[in-house]
């Protein structure tokens, strides 16, 4: 599926040429993203290849194409496609193939762009095209710190990118259009994966305008109503994370009643339905969820006995070790596992 690069643009194209060139790449474009579906042909403006698509590709030799080789594209996003929709669709859906932020060189424009494309303005496809990169790229993200800040790429940017992530979920409140509703499993679980992966590092977390950081509390807060009404339990399990990580920032942002007894009740199906996954996530969380536990849960309603439970499996790390979960994320979970469970017993 590599055979659209042959559309790369020149250098030097007259007026003419040119606007005939933009025809092919749009046309190239349509063709490439039906196939982005492993089950069948799609329609390109179908939600599925949104979520589901996938338009990587090798080349001939096997080899995965490098990051500058879809430098043209990202260079056609941010001068040729700003004002067509569907073309700026288009060109998100194909540089998923990407599998991350840019090249070095076209890093900032890309994300500047991806900015743009999150925009309130934008149709619900370019967003969740956009989104989905972004989600897509969340380790690199999450690995950007002061230090290792890439060239051209400042921390009013990343704000601003993390800022536009909210639009791209919720453009407008109490939206009716399906793919704007207020909950959208597909949307929303890039979401809160998303969220979940950057709020790991505290770095991130203060690198947010409190503004931002409190947009992404609230949110996420609005979230957990809709998950425990559907009993999306395996989605909801991050959102007890993300909050144990940032409310203790945002101390100030208090919870309606309605949003307290809902929150309680995820927190309490968090520890029942899904301590005992073998996998990073999962163990990455336990320290966070057991700070939201204390945190919004009454003392008397501290899950003695899933605690216990949940102690007893971290114990056998040699297990979760063995399935490939890091060691120093086992001992970490343990850890607050344990002080947890003293904490309850000299409570009872």
């Amino acid at each position: 599926m590599h055979s659209w690069l042959a559309v790369t643009p020149t250098v030097g194209l007259t007026q003419e040429y040119d606007a005939v060139h933009q025809a092919n790449v749009r046309t190239a474009l349509r063709t490439l993203v039906v196939h982005g579906l492993d089950h069948s042909l799609s329609l390109p403006d179908s939600d599925e290849l949104i979520w589901n698509g996938d338009l990587r590709w090798r080349h001939g030799n096997g080899d995965r194409p490098r990051r500058e080789e879809f430098d043209w594209l990202v260079d056609y996003l941010v001068d040729k496609a700003k004002d067509d929709h569907e073309t700026e669709g288009d060109i998100l859906l194909a540089l998923s193939a990407m599998q991350g932020l840019g090249s070095s060189a076209k890093q900032p424009s890309f994300i500047d762009a991806l900015i743009r494309c999150m925009g309130n303005d934008k149709p619900s496809r370019v967003r969740h095209a956009a989104l989905r990169l972004v989600s897509d790229a969340r380790g690199e993200l999450a690995a950007i710190t002061d230090d290792l800040m890439p060239q051209g790429v400042d921390a009013n940017l990343l704000d601003s990118l993390s800022r536009a992530l909210l639009t791209a979920v919720c453009p407008q409140p109490y939206q009716a259009i399906h793919s704007d509703a207020s909950f959208h499993e597909d949307r929303d679980r890039r979401y809160i994966n998303l969220i979940f992966s950057l709020t790991k590092t505290d770095e991130w977390c203060r690198r947010q305008t409190r503004q931002t950081l409190h947009g992404h509390l609230k949110r996420c807060i609005d979230l957990v109503d809709e998950i425990n009404r559907r009993e999306s339990w395996f989605l909801g399990f991050y959102l007890p994370a993300i909050i144990g990580r940032v409310n203790p920032i945002c101390e100030d942002l208090a919870l309606n009643p309605a949003q307290a007894t809902s929150l309680r009740r995820l927190i309490k199906e968090t520890w029942r339905a899904h301590i005992y996954e073998n996998d990073d996530d999962y163990v990455d969380a336990i320290p966070a969820l057991v700070a939201a536990t204390k945190l919004n849960l009454p003392l008397g309603e501290w899950l003695a006995e899933e605690v216990r439970g949940a102690l007893e499996y971290f114990q056998e790390q040699a297990t979760l070790v063995k399935n490939g979960v890091a060691r120093a994320a086992v001992n970490a979970a343990l850890c607050s596992l344990e002080v947890f469970h003293k904490e309850l017993q000299s409570a009872l």
